[in-house]
């Protein structure tokens, strides 16, 4: 099955980045979207930021989550035009580094990418699972994890430059709908940082393949 899927959008000088993760027999996803700072878009790119991702991943999140959690694929895409664009990937199979259990796939920490100028685009964000049980209470998850996870997706931001010969790419959000109906184009976004819409854990059994 073709990763655009039947609602592709393209982005010119874009990249997809897929964190595909597994927890207890269930798969989980989550997308990054990238602009290359050197165009045009080739396949040592993509695997440099591929690599890139992994790095930040294990440097940043992985001190957070629960080793219940395997990190299983990083792949990089071309988004610029389907089908079949130039892919890079790393397969590191890592776990998370607190020796606690994970709540289950279908709880995750909910963390939307702020817009400049209050701009509000729904669906960029990432859902993080592997949340240990010690950081939440009830369905409230501590304020350590949101701290430590804020830094984590800040930190991206001045990371993404450095995934390759600088400056290699730029961190944004895209829009791929307007009024309802997708854009012909995706229009990306400067990523001003993280913030968490609700200090609950998101339910996310709709989310999961099997679910």
């Amino acid at each position: 099955m073709s990763v655009y899927g039947p609602r592709f959008v393209p982005l010119a000088d874009g990249a997809q980045v897929e964190l595909i993760y597994s927890l207890d027999t269930e798969i989980v996803e989550n997308r990054l979207w990238f602009l290359t700072r050197q165009p045009p878009l080739d396949t040592t790119q993509l695997q440099n930021l591929a690599d890139g991702v992994t790095t930040w991943w294990t440097s940043w999140l992985q001190p957070l989550l629960s080793s219940d959690l395997i990190l299983e694929l990083v792949r990089a895409t071309d988004w610029q035009s389907p089908p079949g664009g130039a892919t890079g990937f790393t397969v590191p199979a890592i776990v998370g580094s607190v020796s606690e259990t994970a709540q289950s796939a279908s709880v995750a920490i909910h963390i939307a990418f702020r817009a400049p100028f209050g701009w509000r685009f729904r669906h960029n964000g990432n859902f993080v699972p592997g949340i240990p049980n010690g950081e939440i209470d009830g369905n409230v998850y501590s304020d350590a994890i949101r701290s430590g996870l804020f830094e984590a997706y800040a930190a991206l931001i001045d990371a993404a430059p450095s995934f390759g010969p600088f400056p290699a790419f730029r961190w944004v959000g895209v829009s791929e709908q307007l009024d309802g109906v997708l854009r012909s184009e995706g229009l990306p976004y400067r990523v001003d940082g993280p913030y968490f819409p609700s200090p609950y854990v998101s339910p996310q059994r709709r989310r999961l393949p099997r679910a």
